[in-house]
């Protein structure tokens, strides 16, 4: 069974997968979380060791995918109401405004220090401290494409985690 198995769960997949999204994207609004939650329930239809007992697999699906889309925004929403009363008690002890913009600079110091040593290092250099890619490359003794592969890279990840924690 686990081969025919993962054939049945991959061409549904396949055959729906725009349906799903659309689906999942009219209820959250947010285009990759469509696409997350989508991935994460066929991921865990292909661990699922009752997958001979779901009768209708498309009801199961679209089931799936609802009731995980709106567990997913209710995390969301209690993380956000978290996070303005933390903002909020910070404004009671301080009146000074740059409070919320050094919390947004410390989540990004720390996606930025969680980023590989080298491609760190090259990102600090190019985004913060404005070198140019030939500086970096004689400073850092590489390739001048490598040091644009890695600020590409930085920046996908960068994006990703940010947009993460948004809706986290």
């Amino acid at each position: 069974m686990g081969m025919e198995k993962e054939q049945i769960i991959n061409k549904y997949y396949l055959d729906k997968y725009s349906e799903m999204v659309a689906y999942c994207f009219s209820i959250c609004r947010n285009i990759q979380m469509a696409e997350d939650l989508i991935q994460n329930i066929f991921l865990k239809l292909l661990i699922n060791n009752n997958f001979s007992e779901i009768r209708n697999l498309e009801s199961y699906i679209f089931r799936c995918i609802r009731w995980n889309t709106y567990t997913h925004l209710k995390k969301i929403k209690k993380r956000n109401q978290i996070l303005d009363l933390i903002l909020l008690e910070d404004k009671r002890y301080s009146k000074n405004e740059n409070n919320c913009d050094f919390l947004k600079e410390k989540i990004i110091e720390d996606c930025i220090n969680k980023l590989p040593k080298r491609r760190g290092k090259v990102f600090v250099l190019k985004r913060i401290e404005h070198k140019s890619i030939k500086e970096i490359s004689k400073e850092l003794s590489i390739s001048e494409k490598t040091v644009e592969n890695h600020i590409t890279h930085a920046l996908k990840d960068l994006k990703t985690t940010l947009a993460y924690i948004r809706y986290v």
